[in-house]
């Protein structure tokens, strides 16, 4: 049975909007944070561009504050100047329509996992868990990679805000990855010349 203070307290309900409909200025928050707490932990002072800036407060996060801080880890990481520009942005970001994250003719497992990642699951538990437990094959693996690979251009080390792997175990990904046989050079040579293939026939 509930006591009294239950039923005062019950019909409260508080509704916290996901960062797609939050405010220009709350969105702009939130980038200015993640790009500070980044830049701060790899002691390189980042900023941001005007046009880079708008195309983040109007793309339409379906991962939420989770998928904004693997962008923005992903962008301080990549960018070679001091200002973050449009060029170190995603393509899913820039062409919405054209390119998703999820795109191509995978299998629907596969498009599950990479959307359980996309929403803030670690490749941990939806990836490696599994092929452990042999419930996905080698082959799985490869694409999956190739499909983080082609968002994050080729670099593994840039792929780890998607995966949502700590940048410490950033060796304990790879060993697993070479332990599985995955030449790694080779993948990443691979997803590079797969980006370009899509990117002619566009």
């Amino acid at each position: 049975m509930h006591s009294p203070f239950y039923y005062r307290i019950s019909p409260l309900r508080i509704y916290i909007p996901p960062f797609r409909e939050k405010n220009d200025k709350d969105k702009e928050n939130f980038i200015y944070y993640f790009i500070f707490k980044k830049s701060h932990k790899i002691g390189i002072k980042k900023e941001i561009s005007l046009e880079a800036m708008e195309y983040l407060k109007r793309y339409h996060f379906s991962g939420n504050i989770r998928e904004l801080k693997a962008v923005i880890e992903r962008a301080v990481i990549l960018s070679k100047e001091p200002i973050i520009n449009v060029e170190d942005l995603p393509e899913e970001i820039l062409n919405p329509i054209k390119v998703s994250f999820l795109e191509g003719s995978s299998p629907s497992i596969i498009k599950e996992i990479l959307l359980r990642m996309e929403k803030g699951e670690s490749f941990w538990t939806t990836v490696r868990k599994p092929y452990l437990q042999r419930e996905l094959n080698k082959y799985q693996l490869k694409e999956i990679l190739h499909h983080g690979l082609k968002a994050s251009r080729g670099s593994f080390k840039a792929l780890l805000p998607y995966f949502h792997i700590e940048e410490r175990d950033y060796k304990k990904f790879m060993d697993f990855l070479r332990h599985q046989g995955i030449k790694i050079e080779t993948l990443g040579r691979e997803s590079k010349k797969r980006r370009k293939i899509e990117f002619i026939f566009d």
